[in-house]
Parts: C-alpha cells; sequence; structure tokens
C-alpha cells in the first residue's frame, strides 16, 4: 500500500469517499485473515464496477481470492509504505496494515490537519513535517514500525520484509554463522539478561532485524524479528534482570505482539528475574500500556516459547502462563533447593542460550510443524 496522496478528495463526492471506505473494508479483511469464503463473497459482491474490475485483475496474476474449489486459506500482510505526503483518509488506512514504513523527508508525512489549517486557526506556522514526519511518527510516537533514511534504504526494507515474512521453509538446525562461544558464557547475568549479538549468535544467518528501535525511552526491550531454521520467530525481551519500566517499553512489546499475532509468527521471549518492573503508587497512569499487553499474551497466535535465566523469572505467572513451553538456562550455581524448585516448573532446563533456541526451534517445529503453516 503506497501513500503518496491527500486522503479522499471530497470534491469528487460520494464515489470518492465510497471508494475510501471500500479500502478501509478490504484492510479489515485482509488483516484480520478472515474465512476464505466470507473474503471471497466480499470481492465478488462489491458494487463499483471498476473495484470489480480491478479486483479480477489482481485475482488473475496473484490468485489472491482464489479459484472455484480452492479452500486454502492465505493470511495477507499489509505493508503501508509512506514517501510521499499523505493526509487525511489515506492516514487512517495506513493505521490498519501490520506494518509501517515511513521514509525520512521533507516531503514525506502523514498528517491529519495540515499546517496550513493549523496556521489558519491558530497562527502558529509548523510544517508538515514536523507535524507527521518520520521523527515524530517513529521517535516520538512509535507509530512507524522503520524508519527509511533514504529511498534505497526503503526499497531493501520491502525486500527483507519478503524474506522474513514470506513463506517459511523447514531445516533440521539452526543456519548459524560464526558463534563466538565466549560471549554466551561472560554474560552477567545477575545484570544483563539479553543482547542483539546474543540472538544474532541464535538465529539463521546471524540476521535479527530490530524493530522500533527509534522509538524513544523503549531502549530497554529488545524486540525484532528472524528465523530459526526457516521458521519466522519473534524474539524479544528486556535487557537487563530489573525488567521493563518504561512506558515505551511496554507500549513496544504489545506492538510486536500484534505484529507476530497478525502473521501467526511464533514467539521466543527471554527474560531474568521479572519481565516488567511493580508500578510506584504515582505510576499508576502506565497500568494501561501493562493491561494492554498482558491482555494479548492470552490471546494465542503462533507458537509461544519462553526462555528464563533467572530462577526468580519462573515465578513470573502472568508471563509464563500461556507459554507452550518453559526453558531455563541454568547458571550452574543454584542450590539444591533452587535446583529442586527449577525441576519442577520448568519444562526444560539447559545451559547455554545456544542449546535454549535450538530447543526453541526444535519445539516449534513439533508444535506447529511447518505443513501447517498460513504462508503469505
Amino acid at each position: 500500500m503506497w501513500n503518496d496522496s491527500a486522503g479522499a478528495n471530497i470534491g469528487e463526492g460520494v464515489v470518492s469517499l465510497n471508494r475510501g471506505a471500500e479500502g478501509f473494508m478490504m484492510n479489515a479483511l485482509a488483516v484480520q485473515n478472515v474465512d476464505p469464503e466470507k473474503f471471497r463473497r466480499y470481492v465478488k459482491n462489491v458494487e463499483d464496477p471498476e473495484l470489480r474490475e480491478l479486483f479480477q485483475e489482481l485475482n488473475s496474476q496473484f490468485n489472491l481470492f482464489y479459484g472455484k474449489g480452492n479452500k486454502q486459506n492465505r493470511n495477507f500482510l499489509l505493508v503501508a509504505v509512506g514517501i510521499g505526503s499523505s493526509a487525511g483518509l489515506d492516514v487512517y488506512g495506513s493505521s490498519q496494515a501490520t506494518i509501517q514504513i515511513l521514509l525520512d523527508s521533507d516531503q514525506s508525512y502523514r498528517v491529519l490537519t495540515g499546517s496550513n489549517v493549523i496556521r489558519t486557526v491558530i497562527g502558529e506556522d509548523i510544517t508538515n513535517y514536523d507535524i507527521g514526519g518520520a521523527k515524530i511518527l517513529g521517535t516520538w510516537t512509535g507509530i512507524v514500525d522503520i524508519v527509511s533514511p533514504d529511498k534505497v534504504h526503503l526499497i531493501n526494507t520491502i525486500f527483507t520484509i519478503k524474506h522474513v515474512f514470506g513463506p517459511s521453509g523447514y531445516h533440521h538446525r539452526i543456519r548459524r554463522t560464526g558463534i563466538d562461544k565466549k560471549s554466551d558464557s561472560c554474560v552477567a547475568r545477575d545484570v544483563i539478561v539479553l543482547k542483539e549479538s546474543i540472538v544474532c549468535e541464535n538465529v539463521d544467518h546471524g540476521f535479527f532485524w530490530n524493530f522500533k528501535k527509534n522509538y524513544y525511552a523503549s531502549e530497554a526491550l529488545i524486540g525484532g524479528f528472524a528465523q530459526l531454521g526457516g521458521r519466522r520467530v519473534l524474539v524479544m525481551g528486556p535487557r537487563t534482570n530489573f525488567g521493563l519500566r518504561s512506558i515505551a517499553s511496554i507500549i513496544k512489546a504489545y506492538e510486536l505482539m500484534k505484529i507476530a499475532k497478525r502473521t501467526g509468527t511464533a514467539q521466543v521471549l527471554v527474560f531474568g528475574k521479572k519481565w516488567h518492573q511493580s508500578l510506584d503508587y504515582h505510576e499508576n497512569i502506565s497500568m494501561r500500556s501493562r493491561l494492554d499487553f498482558l491482555k494479548i499474551l492470552q490471546v494465542k497466535s503462533g507458537v509461544r516459547i519462553n526462555i528464563v535465566t533467572h530462577i526468580d523469572g519462573l515465578k513470573a505467572a502472568e508471563i509464563n502462563c500461556c507459554a507452550d513451553a518453559l526453558i531455563y538456562v541454568s547458571d550452574r550455581n543454584e542450590s539444591v533447593i533452587d535446583y529442586s524448585f527449577v525441576r519442577q516448573n520448568a519444562m526444560f532446563i539447559v545451559n547455554s542460550f545456544e542449546e535454549a533456541f535450538d530447543l526453541a526451534h526444535a519445539l516449534i517445529n513439533f508444535i506447529d510443524p511447518v505443513r501447517h503453516e498460513k504462508n503469505f
């Protein structure tokens, strides 16, 4: 979905607004992965003749709406790519996308109310870029998932999406590239839990795609997408044993879980003593985002594996209760009593992140074999 326009043209009347509504409906059906028959009925019965012709052309080229008797259920990945001005109706449509990309340029922005309206109403001279450019939507609000500094990076991002979120294959083992054996053991897990380097060492080809990395004050959470033995996964977790504290980090975790849910992606959550910190009384304003995150955890979509690096993390029932498997990474210094507690609560006990990710890969393929995956 390429946005470079100014929304519905009111001067065109009902036809323009109606087609905007049709676009909303198509987006809603696509991202929610509704029953194929329901999707087929909609595209066949749309009243606008030009839209019917468009649907037929798309179907003939890409088999989007399926022929008679084809009951395969294919997921759609809706990507909003902002490369120019986008206002009004286009902004609403972009918000329905699973992944949002925005070019960082003075001429690239998304606004509901533009600079001319603001100047007329309150007399303030604010540019459209300052209202809805990449630095606002990618850094301060976190709405945009990927900010592209130039068009070459943007096109490469599209290819990366196709690679990461395209049809998955299956390999018997993770295709690692150059594991540094020292880095896994030298992590001081009383403080540091997860680093990007640890993830890169334990995913296919060392490629870990960090999402929403521009989002201000969310650095405490590492989160992004990779592949384990050809299977797409979301890997995320707090950097330290202290867990997440900032609202931005919690919101980032929630948004990444939404992407995983919409795409049927398996999830690997890595944490130590706690996932998030307890709230002080005066910080109850952040309760809403925490509840939203805990709520989305209850909605199962894709296999979920929790990797815990501290015994206290096994007590985080609100995070562990919905996991398909719970893997504990031992530091080999547990007391007899602690080790007994670990054996009673963890499904699997391993000695390194390498073993943990290998086991997660095996469990994902055992619980959800690749032949059952709904490919894009």
